[in-house]
């Protein structure tokens, strides 16, 4: 009846909110929260001061040498999202100031 018209929109909503931290990437779940550019620097400064993922993990390792962040974040598995998406977003960007018909 009038019940179940309730109660499969609360339970669909429960599901969605309950998997979206699945569909997140390690940035998102682990990083993004404290890279909000108050408490740590945005993914965007990070990305321009470190120019490559290796010079990004090699100094989030020695943040957390140096106990300025927490362990076990997967900080290269974060670089490897970020970089690769930096270097789509690149690509679209080049692709887009060449001849549109190509």
């Amino acid at each position: 009846g009038s019940d179940d018209f309730l109660i499969f929109p609360a339970f669909l909503a429960v599901f969605i909110l309950m998997g979206a931290p699945a569909f997140g990437g390690v940035w998102e779940s682990n990083c993004a929260g404290c890279h909000n550019g108050v408490v740590a620097p945005t993914k965007e400064s990070l990305l321009v001061k470190f120019k490559s993922l290796r010079e990004f993990v090699l100094a989030g390792r020695k943040a957390v040498k140096e106990g300025k962040m927490p362990r076990a974040l997967g900080i290269r598995r974060a670089a490897l999202e970020l970089y690769s998406a930096a270097g789509a977003q690149q690509v679209e960007k080049t692709s887009e100031s060449k001849d549109p018909f190509s």
